[in-house]
């Protein structure tokens, strides 16, 4: 169900076998987060897709995380 955190959640555990040395893949179906990565609407990259290091992504978060 829409609204639970799946893509936020999906997105952290990546990252988390990434830093801990593991080969990692994400696919995400329904970009919901496309602003979060500089990108806008809901249907971006009609098909395109890249693949970019880690250290080349900002997620443009601010405030305190704890």
């Amino acid at each position: 169900p829409a609204g639970e955190g799946k893509t936020t959640v999906s997105i952290g555990l990546a990252q988390g076998l990434k830093k801990i040395g593991r080969s990692v893949a994400l696919a995400l179906r329904q970009p919901s987060m496309g602003p979060v990565f500089g990108r806008k609407g809901g249907a971006t990259g009609g098909g395109r897709s890249t693949i970019q290091p880690a250290e080349s992504i900002n997620l443009h978060f601010t405030g305190d995380f704890h």
